[in-house]
């Protein structure tokens, strides 16, 4: 595993932590582990899984926007649970 691969890791476990937390950092921080994964799946040749990062790259940019801005009016998003009927 080389300190790329490593640094992308703790990147993913960081933005999943700070996720759980509903922390505008997961945002940038999940972009750099997509980021870093698009590199080493370049290095390994693993084309698809380059590409399906890459659109993972897009989406992290479309999530931190809509974190930002998403709401109504540019309003925040307030985090919420599903009743049993949506669910």
């Amino acid at each position: 595993m080389s300190l790329i691969e490593i640094i992308a890791a703790a990147c993913g476990a960081i933005a999943v932590w700070l996720t759980t937390r509903q922390h505008i950092l997961n945002w940038p921080i999940g972009l750099v582990q997509v980021a870093l994964y698009v590199f080493v799946f370049y290095e390994a040749k693993l084309y698809s899984d380059m590409v399906l990062h890459v659109i993972y790259v897009v989406l992290q940019f479309y999530g931190w926007y809509n974190w930002l801005h998403g709401g109504k009016n540019n309003s925040v998003l307030r985090v919420s649970r599903l009743t049993p009927t949506q669910l």
